[in-house]
């Protein structure tokens, strides 16, 4: 009887299968590593993946803010924990400590700047200043105002004039000045702009989130009633602030007169621009005048009549001197009077026992009686004899 052949052929040929299917699995599929230890196969080394990380080019300073140039990508096997991978988030942030060079940068080196609180949203004109003033929109046109406007400022100040010595007030006591402080100038800003929060846009109607009607499935709730203000509300400062685009001349004189005064605002018409001189006014004037207490007066009276009484007697004095001086004029130009003989005495020297001069004795003249007289003819002296 013949053998039966067929379960061993068929054996072979499945080894055979599997034997040129694994072949093709290594040629092309680089599938599994040949068994260790096979003739001719080398086992290959599997290779870790590098990461790329950022050290310093030069020592930084802490406090510095950084920029993807000062740090150079380096490729390490393994990163230290807190590594920074990503060149975007170097940019802008600060060194919290310093950054030594060829040190790796990590996020515990750096911190976040600041940033600004209110956005720069508005353009300061060249040559000017964005000065801020507080003003009270229920006193003044402060309320209408908004960007782009033109305005003038107005500072108004109270005080009371007090009567000093011997001065009176006429008029009120309490008084207003304003005068102008600038014009024709820029608005730039002001509280409910700076404030407002940016536009959402509405939806289509029938979109998602699209607002329903009231009461309706879906919308909204209505807003309360604003709370009843009270009397301690009311008593709150509600100034708004209002910035400017001014001169540093006039930016100082707003700021100047703020802490000291009150400032209001006036609306102009945009074609009407430029300054015109506008002087300050006073509002219920005042003014003080000199009122002396009566014994002052009294006393400054007697002191004027006692002066008149003196210089009207220096004039009667002087007239006195000066119709002497006349009456001695008119003497010295009249004709010489006849003299007269001077009486004989007898001479001494003939009572003498035993004298034979015979000799006359001289006249004996009796003496001339004079009165010196001196006038006073403004600033001049002048010296009058006149006999008597």
């Amino acid at each position: 009887m013949a053998k039966n052949n067929t379960p061993v052929i068929i054996v072979a040929a499945i080894l055979g299968l599997l034997a040129i299917g694994g072949t093709i699995a290594l040629l092309f599929g680089g599938g599994g590593s040949p068994q260790p230890g096979a003739p001719g196969q080398v086992t290959p080394v599997e290779q870790t993946p590098k990461v790329a990380v950022y050290k310093a080019i030069n020592d930084i300073p802490p406090r510095t803010r950084l920029t993807v140039e000062m740090f150079a990508q380096t490729e390490v096997d393994k990163a230290e924990p807190g590594a920074i991978t990503d060149p975007t988030v170097v940019e802008g942030r600060i060194s919290n400590s310093p950054i030594y060079k060829n040190e790796t940068l990590t996020t515990d080196k750096t911190i976040e700047g600041l940033r600004r609180v209110i956005p720069a949203n508005f353009e300061i004109p060249l040559n000017t200043r964005a000065v801020g003033i507080w003003v009270n929109p229920n006193e003044s046109a402060a309320g209408l105002a908004d960007v782009g406007d033109r305005v003038d400022v107005i500072a108004t100040h109270k005080f009371s004039v007090e009567a000093a010595k011997n001065f009176r007030v006429i008029g009120a006591k309490e008084t207003t000045t304003g005068r102008v402080l600038g014009q024709d100038l820029l608005v730039l800003a002001v509280d409910k702009s700076l404030n407002a929060p940016p536009p959402t846009p509405t939806p289509a109607p029938g979109a998602p989130g699209a607002p329903g009607a009231p009461g309706a499935p879906g919308a909204p709730p209505a807003p309360a009633p604003p709370p009843a203000a009270s009397e301690n509300a009311a008593k709150q400062d509600i100034r708004t602030r209002i910035v400017l685009a001014a001169t540093p001349d006039v930016a100082s004189r707003l700021v100047s007169a703020q802490q000291l005064g009150e400032l209001h605002v006036v609306i102009r018409n945009p074609r009407n621009r430029g300054s015109l001189p506008v002087p300050a006014v006073q509002e219920y004037p005042t003014r003080t005048v000199y009122a002396p207490d009566p014994q002052e007066l009294a006393t400054a009276a007697e002191r004027r009549r006692q002066q008149q009484r003196t210089e009207a007697q220096e004039e009667r004095a002087a007239q006195r001197a000066l119709e002497i001086a006349r009456i001695a004029s008119r003497a010295s130009s009249s004709p010489a009077t006849p003299s007269i003989p001077p009486a004989q005495f007898p001479n001494p020297s003939n009572g003498v026992q035993g004298g034979n001069n015979n000799t006359p004795a001289a006249p004996a003249t009796a003496p001339v009686r004079e009165n010196e007289v001196t006038v006073i003819r403004g600033t001049e002296k002048t010296r009058v004899i006149v006999p008597r």
